[in-house]
């Protein structure tokens, strides 16, 4: 199951939908977001961590054992929470929004709740950058901090 049978018809509602990933710990649709591009890379980055060349190329190809890509796919949501780690994921949003040649930027703010005095704008904490893939927008990047690239 390659998980790329879902398709969002926008990067807002992609990105959307990584932020309710990341919220509710849904370790399946999380890895449905990222594009191709995306999934090799982060497949690549495991395997010079210490995954096999093998069980690598059945990740990308579905061809993993269910419980090897289960196990995958929730390692990578373990790294997505680290890196988010001082964010309160409950309070995470969609922010800004930036269109650039072939993809487009959007920020994800926590919005900051203090009880007392004025209210805060929302913090800046990531950028997600989404591209168009075949028929679907995708997450290419998780940027932990606008800017930081």
């Amino acid at each position: 199951m390659n998980g790329h049978s879902v398709n969002w018809n926008s990067a807002e509602e992609a990105a959307d939908s990584f932020l309710r990933a990341v919220r509710t710990g849904d370790d399946v649709l999380l890895w449905s977001l990222f594009s191709t591009q995306a999934r090799q890379f982060i497949v690549e980055r495991a395997r010079r961590k210490g995954l096999t060349s093998e069980t690598a190329a059945d990740l990308l190809s579905d061809a993993a054992d269910e419980d090897v890509r289960r196990g995958f796919i929730a390692d990578l949501m373990a790294g997505v929470t680290k890196d988010l780690e001082n964010v309160r994921v409950e309070r995470i949003r969609l922010g800004d929004s930036r269109n650039e040649a072939d993809s487009v930027t959007i920020d994800i703010v926590e919005v900051l709740v203090t009880g007392v005095g004025p209210e805060l704008p929302p913090l800046p904490v990531a950028s997600l950058v989404l591209s168009l893939e075949e028929t679907s927008w995708r997450v290419d990047r998780l940027i932990p901090r606008p800017g930081q690239h």
